[in-house]
C-alpha cells in the first residue's frame, strides 16, 4: 500500500499544479462577432468616416489578417458559418448547403430543420429546429467539452441558420429574431423554458420603434463620396421600386406583414446588439473563473447586397452604422469588464459581389447571369434523349444536382456514367467554369487551389452527385427568385484583447484557421474535426 502511495504522489503532485481550464486564461470572455456579406474593400473605402473606437481600433492596437481564403464550392448561410465556428470544412462538418437531399429518407432537407423540438419564445414553428445535421463540434462545444459545462456559450443573430449553427450542439442559449412575433426566441433543443430577462426584452418592443422609424442618412449625402447616386438606375430597391432615402420601414413593413423587413436596414443589427447586451448582463458573463464565449452574428448586409448592392448608399450608410455598433460594444466590455480583459474577434462571409449590371455598365465585364431554372430545364431534355425518359433529377440548387438514384437502379444504368455525362454536359454552358462528378471528387486526390475548394466541399453523403461553379462574377438568377451574389471567397479576419499583438498580417490563411486560433489564444485544444491551424503569431 506505501509502495503504491510513493507511486501515485509525483502524479498527485504533477495534477495539483496543473493550473485549470479557467485559470490558465488571461481572457475567460470571448466575443466572436460574424458579419454576414461584409467585403473586405468596405474598411478602405469607408475608412475616412469610421469612428476611431470602432473597426478603426482593431487597425490600430489588435491583429489583422486581410488575406482570408473561404476555400469551398458551395458558399452559403449556412455552410459557411459553420466552416468558420468549427474550423473544419463541409466534407467533414457536414453542413454542405442550406438545404441538400437525403437519398435514403427521399427528401428535402433543410440545414437545422428538426421537428422534434418546439418553438421557445413564442407560438410559431421557427423554433423546429436544432443542430443535428451538424457532424462535428463547434468552439462553443469545446469550450463547454472542456470545462465540464461549467463555461457557458451564447449565440444572437437574426436568423435562426446562423445562431443554431454557429452555436453547435450544447449552447446555454441560441437566439434569433421571429418575423412574424418580433421576438427573439429559441428552440427546447436549447432551453427548456425561455429566461425571464428575454421575456422582458421581447415585451419592451424596441423592434416597433424601430419599424416606425424612416431609415434616413447618417451624413449629407455629398459625403458618400464611395457611393453611387442615390437613385443610381442599376439598384433595385425595396419591392424592385424603392431605392432612394428616405425609407418608410412602417410603410414597408404593413405591406409586407412581416418582420423581416427590419432584417434589411441597420436596425437590425441596432436590434442584435441591444439583446446581446442584455444578455451579458442578465446572464452574468464573466461572473466567475469559468470562460463565457458570446457569438453575435450582424447580417443585414446580406438583404442590402440584393436590394442596393455594395456600391449603394445604403450599403455605406448600413456599414457605417455597424461602425457605431461595434463601437458601441467594445465600449460597453470596456466599462464592464476594462480594456484588455476580454477577447473579441471579428470575422466576415459570404461577401458579396458587385453586381452584373453594374460590371457591365461601368466597368463594361463580360458577366451574366446563370439561371438554373432554365440550366435543369435542358439538362432533363439531354438526359432524356442520353438514356431514357425518366424524373431523372430530384433537386437542383446550390450549383448541386441530385439524381434520382433508386430509379437509375431500377433502369440498370450506371450512375458513374450518369454523373460523367452531367459533368460533361454542364461544362459546355457559358457560365460554368467548372463541374465534378461525385465519382470522380471520391477517386480524385486535390492539390490544385482551384481545384481544392470542390474537395474541402464535398461530403459523400450529402453533396450532389454533381457539384459545378460559376465563372467569376456571374450571379444566379431566375424568374422565381432575386439575385443571389455570394462567390467572394476573400475574408478577413480581427483580433482585439489582452496580450494581443498590434499587426497587419499579410500571410494567406483559409477560413478554417479562425476556431484553431481562437483556441490558442485561450489555451484549449481546437475542436475534433478542426482541419485549420492558429495563427500563433496573434500573441505578443
Amino acid at each position: 500500500m506505501k509502495h503504491s502511495i510513493k507511486l501515485l504522489l509525483p502524479l498527485l503532485l504533477l495534477v495539483v499544479n496543473i493550473p485549470s481550464f479557467a485559470q490558465n486564461n488571461s481572457s475567460k470572455v470571448v466575443v466572436n462577432i460574424f458579419i454576414e456579406n461584409m467585403r473586405n474593400d468596405y474598411i478602405i473605402r469607408y475608412w475616412p468616416h469610421l469612428r476611431e473606437d470602432g473597426f478603426k481600433r482593431f487597425y490600430r492596437q489588435g491583429y489583422i489578417c486581410s488575406n482570408v481564403q473561404m476555400s469551398q464550392s458551395v458558399m452559403d448561410r449556412s455552410s459557411s458559418i459553420t466552416t468558420l465556428t468549427t474550423g473544419s470544412w463541409p466534407q467533414v462538418h457536414g453542413i454542405v448547403s442550406n438545404h441538400w437531399y437525403h437519398w435514403l429518407n427521399n427528401e428535402k432537407v433543410e440545414a437545422v430543420d428538426d421537428p422534434y423540438y418546439i418553438t421557445v419564445g413564442s407560438d410559431s414553428d421557427e423554433g423546429k429546429a436544432s443542430a443535428h445535421h451538424l457532424l462535428v463540434p463547434t468552439m462553443g462545444d469545446q469550450i463547454k467539452q472542456i470545462s465540464l459545462k461549467r463555461s457557458k456559450t451564447y449565440t444572437i443573430s437574426l436568423n435562426r441558420n446562423t445562431a443554431i449553427l454557429a452555436s453547435g450542439h450544447i449552447s446555454d442559449g441560441a437566439y434569433w429574431l421571429d418575423n412574424t412575433s418580433g421576438n427573439f426566441i429559441s428552440s427546447s433543443y436549447y432551453l427548456e423554458t425561455f429566461p425571464e430577462w428575454a421575456f422582458l426584452f421581447n415585451k419592451k418592443r424596441l423592434i416597433d420603434d424601430y419599424i416606425t422609424r424612416k431609415w434616413e442618412p447618417l451624413l449629407p449625402e455629398s459625403e458618400y463620396s464611395e457611393s453611387l447616386a442615390d437613385d443610381y438606375i442599376l439598384e433595385k430597391g425595396y419591392a424592385q421600386r424603392y431605392n432612394s432615402f428616405p425609407h418608410d420601414l412602417e410603410d414597408l413593413h404593413k405591406k409586407s406583414g412581416s418582420y423581416k423587413i427590419l432584417k434589411s436596414t441597420p436596425y437590425g443589427n441596432q436590434l442584435v446588439s441591444d439583446f446581446a447586451k442584455n444578455l451579458i448582463e442578465s446572464e452574468e458573463l464573466g461572473k466567475d473563473q469559468s470562460v463565457y464565449q458570446l457569438n453575435i452574428v450582424f447580417s443585414t448586409m446580406d438583404s442590402e447586397g440584393i436590394n442596393f448592392g455594395p456600391t449603394s448608399m445604403e450599403m455605406e450608410d448600413t456599414f457605417l452604422r455597424l461602425d457605431t455598433n461595434i463601437a458601441s460594444m467594445l465600449s460597453f466590455l470596456d466599462q464592464k469588464y476594462g480594456k484588455g480583459n476580454y477577447l473579441v474577434s471579428i470575422a466576415n462571409f459570404n461577401p458579396t459581389q458587385y453586381g452584373v449590371e453594374y460590371l457591365n455598365e461601368e466597368l463594361k465585364m463580360p458577366v451574366k447571369y446563370f439561371d438554373p431554372t432554365a440550366a435543369t430545364a435542358l439538362l432533363k431534355s439531354y438526359l432524356n434523349i442520353r438514356f431514357e425518359k425518366g424524373n431523372w433529377i430530384l433537386l437542383s440548387e446550390n450549383q448541386q444536382i441530385f439524381f434520382d438514384r433508386d430509379l437509375i437502379r431500377k433502369r440498370k444504368l450506371s450512375l458513374t456514367e450518369f454523373q460523367n455525362e452531367t459533368a460533361t454536359f454542364l461544362k459546355d454552358f457559358e457560365a460554368i467554369s467548372q463541374a465534378w462528378s461525385a465519382s470522380t471528387l471520391l477517386q480524385t486526390d486535390f492539390t490544385s487551389q482551384n481545384n481544392l475548394p470542390f474537395s474541402h466541399g464535398f461530403n459523400a453523403k450529402r453533396s450532389g452527385d454533381v457539384v459545378f461553379k460559376l465563372r467569376p462574377n456571374w450571379a444566379v438568377k431566375d424568374r422565381y427568385s432575386t439575385p443571389s451574389y455570394y462567390g467572394d471567397k476573400q475574408l478577413m479576419f480581427m483580433f482585439l484583447g489582452n496580450g494581443i499583438r498590434h499587426y497587419n498580417d499579410p500571410k494567406l490563411y483559409n477560413a478554417t484557421d479562425l476556431t484553431p486560433s481562437i483556441s490558442y489564444l485561450i489555451s484549449i485544444p481546437s475542436p475534433s474535426g478542426s482541419s485549420g491551424q492558429a495563427i500563433t503569431n496573434i500573441k505578443k
